[in-house]
C-alpha cells in the first residue's frame, strides 16, 4: 500500500486507511484536520480537514468516496450546476 497524497487541482487523493491528525504541507498550503462531525442523516461522526482550494481559497470537507478524496465543496457546487 502507498502512503502519502496527490494533488489535482483542488481535489486531494489520499491513500491508505489512517490518515490521525493531519497536517501535510505540499507546494506551500497546510491541510490539517479540525474535528469530527455527524451531519444529519449520518450514521457516525466523520474527521473533516481544512485544506487550500486554488480557485476559493481555505474550505473545509471530509474524504470522499473509496479513494478518499478531499474536494472542495464550493467547486462540487459549481460543477453540479
Amino acid at each position: 500500500m502507498i502512503t502519502g497524497f496527490i494533488l489535482f487541482g483542488c481535489v486531494m487523493v489520499f491513500s491508505g486507511f489512517f490518515i490521525g491528525a493531519l497536517r501535510m504541507l505540499n507546494r506551500g498550503s497546510e491541510y490539517r484536520y479540525i474535528e469530527h462531525r455527524q451531519l444529519e442523516g449520518w450514521k457516525r461522526g466523520l474527521p473533516f480537514y481544512r485544506f487550500r482550494c486554488p480557485k476559493h481559497g481555505m474550505v473545509e470537507s471530509y474524504l470522499h468516496g473509496f479513494y478518499e478524496v478531499l474536494r472542495c465543496p464550493q467547486c462540487d457546487e459549481e460543477d453540479h450546476r
